[in-house]
This record gives structure tokens, C-alpha cells and sequence, in this order.
């Protein structure tokens, strides 16, 4: 599996597990009831600033290359990383497993 392709660290980054459940209500009593099916992902966003071209052109075509919602990567989780203590020696390897 490859890496996500960022250039730099990004300025903000937010992880969130998306469950796949439903709440089906019903009409003719008000009643809600709540289907927990299998099959949870993940969502990120990061905010990426001063990136040249070249570098949003590859990670714009590796996203490209994940097919949407099927394609898997590694991702570093720099939520553990606070901005003043960067030293990407010392960064202990963290991967999360995404699906995009």
C-alpha cells in the first residue's frame, strides 16, 4: 500500500470514523429505529497551504489513481506532531489506514 503523497506537513488535519448506520422513522407512528450495519470508514481533511504545482499535480493524481471511495493509502497522523517541536527525525512512524 503507498503513502499519501503530502509535500509538507499540512496546516490543519482532522481524522473522523463515519459509522454506517441508518434511522429509519416511521410514518405512520413516529417511531425511529436505528439500522448499525458493518462497514464503517474514514474521513480526513487537511488544509495544505503554499504547495508548488508540481507537487498538487502528484497529489492531485495519486487521489485520482485511488478511484474515489475504493482505494486505500497510508497516512502519517500529524495530529501528534504540535508545529513547535517539528524534527521529521525524531517522528515516531504512525499510520493510519484510510479509505478515501
Amino acid at each position: 500500500m503507498e503513502h499519501l503523497p503530502l509535500p509538507k506537513p499540512p496546516k490543519s488535519c482532522v481524522f473522523r470514523l463515519v459509522p454506517n448506520s441508518h434511522l429509519h422513522v416511521s410514518k405512520a407512528n413516529n417511531a425511529s429505529e436505528v439500522y448499525d450495519l458493518e462497514g464503517a470508514y474514514w474521513e480526513f481533511e487537511i488544509e495544505l497551504t503554499n504547495v508548488l504545482e508540481a507537487d498538487a499535480l502528484a497529489l492531485d493524481a495519486f487521489l485520482a489513481k485511488c478511484r474515489g471511495s475504493v482505494g486505500k493509502f497510508l497516512c502519517f497522523d500529524y495530529r501528534l506532531i504540535t508545529r513547535a517541536h517539528i524534527n521529521f527525525s525524531f517522528i515516531p512512524f504512525m499510520v493510519n489506514e484510510l479509505l478515501f
